[in-house]
């Protein structure tokens, strides 16, 4: 599926190569096709903004690699756990992908990690919805299409007219990318405030041992 605006003659249908046919295979409500599809485009076209020369493993592999980290280890952490761990790892992977410092390179001001930050974790989101419903076999050929799908769109990336659909699908990446963040800084406090107040409680704790001390000093005990 085409994201809106984008010209079909120009853009692959989703899943679209033989190889990954996953025909019927479906989406979650909070993820539809026209969702992912979009941000495969954006995911795809900021890759061939900076590096234009990948092929099918450099643009697939991020994506192969966080399903399986997801798989692999959420028995073992938690679907939690594992899904940061595999949104932390997209983004790793990509680093490396395009041999550069995507914080220090920028598109349109924002930095290039920020905005494949957000991409990974809506994708990994909505890779952990499908782990939880599908059977293995359907899982792995719906993250097939998805790896696929990318693949197919970098191809394209330059010939995409309706450039608004990868604009919009950034600054939805951005923004993802800011909640996360926002998240994690009051959760950054919260902690440091608990781990505070649990220093406070064993100071006074540790007083009150002393106190107690000198007491039986002082009445010979």
């Amino acid at each position: 599926m085409a994201p809106a605006g984008v010209e079909k003659e120009k853009t692959p249908a989703w899943g679209s190569s033989p190889q990954a046919s996953g025909a019927g295979l479906g989406v979650t409500p909070a993820h539809t096709e026209a969702q992912l599809s979009s941000l495969l485009l954006a995911y795809a076209a900021c890759l061939k903004e900076l590096r234009r020369d990948l092929g099918s493993f450099g643009v697939e592999g991020p994506i192969r690699r966080a399903a399986e980290t997801l798989t692999g280890f959420r028995n073992v952490i938690g679907l939690e756990d594992a899904r940061e761990l595999a949104k932390d790892g997209l983004v790793s992977d990509l680093h490396k992908v395009v041999s550069m410092d995507l914080w220090s390179a920028k598109r349109r001001g924002v930095p290039y990690a920020a905005i494949f930050h957000g991409i990974a974790r809506i994708l990994v989101d909505a890779m952990a919805e499908e782990a939880r419903r599908l059977p293995p076999a359907s899982f792995r050929r719906f993250v097939d299409r998805l790896a696929r799908t990318a693949h197919e769109y970098y191809l394209i990336a330059d010939e995409v007219p309706a450039r608004d659909v990868i604009e919009k699908a950034c600054e939805k990446a951005y923004a993802q990318y800011l909640e996360d963040a926002e998240r994690e800084r009051r959760e950054l406090e919260e902690f440091a405030l608990e781990a505070y107040r649990k220093y406070l409680e064993h100071m006074r704790k540790v007083r009150e041992e002393i106190e107690e001390s000198v007491h039986r000093l002082a009445r010979g005990e």
